[in-house]
């Protein structure tokens, strides 16, 4: 067991510091929560640390001890799992809603996003097809033999068409637009032309743009982007707030446990809104850090997938981290008004018992591959 947590001192050390980070934020903006409905407070609480914080440590400590060849033998089998999982929602006393939304599964005292599972079965599954595929030496030259291409995308378009089926309708646009993101980069990876992945991108454009067109909300977000000043009391009210909270924690912060924004003035401040709890609280230079630490977290990832032989390892190590850094990206990015809002949490500190399982789940798989790959050379 020792031997696995020294796998890579670096990238686990600053995993668990996000981690322990994350449920520190999570607590502090939770309980602005408290301040107005002690109900809901203790339900989130229940659920994150309970179902999302000591269901992670556990599964880590079993998903650790696995080895890889399993989830590349089962691989298929979860997908289908977690997409039939994902299609429930849509079955009357199920599936619950929040928000407009219909996202979450209730079953008796814990609720659940399934569309976690979701992301997670994509990753296995195209992770195990595609190094079956890389396996076959179907590349000559570093370029593909036209034959086989496609041969790559048509499992890539038909996941995608699935996940959009059981995902637009809820609607859950952001989980379609990170898959479609890890996907793509993953069929990068593989060696899929980047004349066709521009191709795709240009995809993502136009349905993005007609996305825009056709839900009212997301036009909403992208006019507060483009004029933040347009309705501070409607669409523009979170990003308007967030940026209160920022201003008032200036280079420091107000202290650990000081915001004033969560009580009553951000929406969801245990949610999305989390990270500007964060900058309220500790400030530019502590917000720094901590973007820091997902910076090296992602970084550190990335430089780990050229040490991998396994194509598996390398494809999953590719999809987990471009999952992880585009979510954190889109939520720092949206909260502080560089891009428009996405509504996308933060990984590891964000409520979402769901999301901390699957995360803490899929680390656990990246630290299994760094000890099956250190095991190979000892």
């Amino acid at each position: 067991m020792k031997k696995l947590f020294e796998s890579d001192k670096v990238l686990i050390t600053t995993f668990g510091l996000l981690l322990i980070i994350g449920l520190l934020f999570f607590l502090s903006a939770s309980l602005g929560v408290l301040a107005s409905n002690g109900a809901k407070f203790n339900s989130i609480i229940q659920n994150q640390l309970l179902f999302g914080f000591l269901g992670s440590i556990i599964s880590f400590i079993i998903i650790i001890r696995i080895p890889t060849t399993f989830w590349q033998k089962y691989a298929s089998l979860l997908f289908f799992i977690s997409l039939i999982l994902t299609a429930l929602v849509y079955i009357p006393g199920i599936g619950i809603s929040h928000g407009g939304a219909v996202r979450w599964i209730d079953i008796g005292p814990v609720s659940f996003q399934p569309s976690d599972f979701l992301k997670a079965g994509v990753l296995l599954y195209l992770s195990a097809l595609y190094s079956k595929f890389l396996n076959k030496n179907n590349i000559q030259n570093n370029k593909l033999k036209p034959i086989n291409i496609f041969s790559l995308i048509a499992p890539a378009v038909i996941i995608l068409g699935l996940c959009s089926l059981v995902l637009l309708f809820q609607p859950d646009t952001k989980s379609v637009v990170l898959i479609f993101l890890m996907v793509s980069v993953i069929l990068f990876i593989v060696g899929l032309p980047y004349k066709i992945i521009i191709s795709i991108l240009g995809i993502l454009i136009i349905v993005t743009t007609m996305l825009i067109m056709s839900k009212p909300y997301i036009k909403d977000r992208f006019e507060t982007f483009l004029n933040p000043e347009r309705d501070p009391r409607g669409s523009s009210y979170q990003l308007k707030q967030s940026l209160i909270g920022f201003g008032s924690g200036g280079l420091i912060g107000q202290g650990f446990g000081q915001s004033v924004q969560k009580f009553n003035f951000l929406p969801e401040p245990q949610g999305d809104s989390i990270f500007a709890v964060v900058g309220e609280e500790v400030g530019f230079i502590g917000s720094i850090v901590i973007i820091g630490l997902y910076l090296i977290f992602i970084l550190r990832g990335i430089k780990l997938v050229s040490t991998l032989e396994s194509p598996f390892g390398r494809l999953f190590f590719v999809g987990f981290f471009t999952l992880f850094a585009f979510q954190t990206f889109l939520n720092i990015g949206s909260i502080t008004g560089l891009i428009p809002l996405t509504g996308v949490t933060l990984p590891l500190m964000s409520q979402g018992g769901t999301s901390l399982l699957i995360t803490c789940s899929l680390f656990a798989i990246v630290v299994r591959l760094l000890y099956e790959q250190n095991k190979l050379h000892n």
